[in-house]
């Protein structure tokens, strides 16, 4: 009985089970010795040893069990090649690729996927385009290879070489669908997407993705409703359209008619419960939850300090078996928010990473601590620019331009566009307007990597206004569109209808009310009835359309005519019966 039972116990099925359920080395190896009165004529089952003890990250005993294999398969080098590779051990992987009796395309696809996945992508690329043959598969690795590169000129080098392509399967065309999708790129996922031959429930999951992050709830309806299958995924991925734009009827609806709920999804829907600002309901459901995870744990600390609930978010905080920088910064936001000192942190020990001494750092500048602000800056072993930014803009907000502009000098990315807005906004922000037309000009003389957005505009027709420089504001202004491609914002006409105002071309601040693609209000109306007591009469006029947007406008009416008896009681009449109570 006890040999039959040991016989069925080495059954080579369930040897070839016990080796693929390992998940670590030590279950490898017991795998390994149940199997050795097989081993090592059964190449079959010596491969599937050496594949799984790479997996497991033991490439010594993968060549220990390869070197025992008398009659090796192509097969045998190729699991020997993935377990280097997929280890980090290329100079090996490659002695093993060029060790083997023949090459094929399966050989070739393993070793182009160890260099990509060890950051070699132009040995790789020489590994794709010396092959001799090149299969789907190997067509397929390539591309993801590319794609997740995540850099744009890679992406548009993979989409080369997607049309050039001999054919495609599903595989193809998801795999660029979902770097496009990854990426924000709704114009070219969706483009994609609808020219597949056959979608499946990866590629219409990676489409609901995509139009979860730009907010189309009537699209993302549109492809789920068109699904034939669908999983936790994509309910869950349509839940969380419906979270970002806060409907809270249609989420519930949805979230009740899943066939099945995970983590996931509870998380999303707390989500839609806090957008809403029903704290209670997010509460009840996150106490439901069988189970709970860093994410779904974060998001109920985020739904409290969204809401400015202080004492439960902290409660939940130090509740939390670790901390994530999202954790972490929500939190410290809303301390500094709510105006309570920073010293939490000490006392919970808190790690905190680049992205947290961030927040702590503007965080402490928001209640006035520089010096503590900076002595957060000083501590940050890696500065980057966003770093470098936030400080920036922590001294600015302080008043401290001169700090600013030490530590914008020193940034060694002197071409990141964003560290030049800052300090751009500091001296706008700071009155310092001769300083930000220089610096905008050096801006694009230097001809950085990234020109000048729509911040950097606002920044300097704000100078403009504040110099009474129209020629330079209007050449700026006219810039924007036809040198840039930028669309102005209502903050740029009203930027620039305050420096016509400023500096008397009332007519022409008029007509640029009137015509620029926005609905005017009490901004614009205000910088005209503040330049002249004759404008008095156009604002009157136009008192319906500021209506309860700015009843200052009114009282600034009344008191350009306090001294002309007939204008100012006609003004304040018009202005009382429009005025809110």
């Amino acid at each position: 009985m006890v040999t039959s039972s040991s016989s069925r116990a080495l059954d080579r099925e369930a040897c070839l089970q016990l080796i693929r359920s390992s998940r670590t080395v030590a279950m490898v190896e017991e795998a390994h010795s149940k199997a050795r009165h097989l081993l090592p004529l059964d190449v079959f089952v010596s491969n599937m040893l050496v594949q799984r003890y790479g997996r497991c990250g033991s490439v010594e005993h993968a060549r220990r069990v390869f070197d025992s294999i008398p009659e090796k398969n192509f097969f045998s080098w190729v699991s020997l090649l993935g377990a280097y590779a997929a280890n980090g051990r290329l100079d090996e992987a490659a002695s093993v690729f060029n060790g083997m009796p023949e090459w094929n395309s399966v050989a070739c696809t393993a070793m182009l996927v160890g260099y990509a996945q060890n950051g070699q992508l132009e040995k790789a690329r020489g590994v794709f385009w010396s092959m001799k043959q090149r299969d789907l598969a190997s067509w397929n690795a390539f591309l993801a290879v590319l794609v997740n590169e995540r850099q744009d000129h890679r992406l548009l080098e993979a989409r080369k070489l997607f049309e050039t392509m001999p054919a495609r399967d599903v595989v193809t065309w998801t795999t660029l669908l979902g770097a496009y999708a990854q990426r924000n790129h709704l114009f070219n996922t969706k483009d994609l997407f609808d020219s597949m031959p056959v979608r499946d429930l990866i590629s219409c999951t990676a489409m609901l993705g995509a139009y979860e992050d730009s907010g189309d709830l009537r699209n993302a309806s549109f492809v789920f409703k068109s699904m034939e299958e669908r999983d936790i995924i994509s309910c869950s991925a349509l839940l969380a359209v419906y979270a970002q734009e806060g409907h809270l009827e249609q989420a519930l609806k949805h979230y009740h008619s899943m066939p099945e709920l995970n983590v996931i999804s509870c998380t999303t829907m707390i989500t839609v419960y806090s957008k809403n600002r029903l704290v209670n309901q997010a509460q009840q459901l996150f106490d439901s939850m069988p189970e709970h995870n860093l994410v779904s744990r974060t998001s109920m600390l985020c739904v409290f300090t969204l809401n400015d609930r202080l004492e439960e978010a902290k409660h939940e905080f130090d509740k939390m078996p670790e901390w994530n920088s999202v954790a972490i910064t929500a939190l410290i936001s809303l301390y500094a928010r709510s105006g309570y000192s920073l010293s939490f942190l000490e006392s919970s020990g808190v790690a905190l990473d680049t992205m947290a001494s961030t927040a702590l750092l503007i965080g402490y500048a928001q209640d006035g601590h520089l010096e503590a602000a900076k002595s957060v800056f000083d501590s940050i072993p890696a500065c980057d620019a966003v770093v470098r930014t936030s400080m920036l803009s922590s001294y600015a907000l302080l008043g401290n331009v001169r700090g600013g502009e030490r530590v914008f000098l020193s940034a060694p990315e002197q071409d990141d566009f964003v560290l030049w807005n800052a300090m751009l906004a500091a001296y706008a922000q700071n009155g310092h307007s001769t300083q930000v037309l220089e610096l905008f000009f050096t801006m694009v003389l230097l001809g950085l990597k990234v020109p000048p957005d729509g911040a950097s505009f606002l920044s300097i027709l704000l100078a403009c206004s504040h110099l009474g420089r129209v020629q330079t504001g209007w050449s700026c202004f006219v810039s924007m569109a036809m040198d840039y491609g930028l669309q102005p914002l209502k903050q740029h006409y009203n930027c620039f209808v305050d420096l016509l105002c400023r500096t008397g071309f009332l007519a022409e601040a008029r007509e640029l009310i009137q015509i620029m693609p926005f609905d005017a209000d009490g901004v614009e109306w205000r910088s005209y009835l503040r330049s002249s007591v004759e404008a008095g009469n156009t604002v009157v006029e136009n008192l319906d359309v500021c209506k309860r947007d700015s009843p200052g406008a009114y009282v600034l009416l009344a008191n350009l005519h306090k001294n002309r008896q007939g204008g100012m009681a006609f003004a304040w009449k018009k202005g009382r019966s429009s005025l809110p109570d």
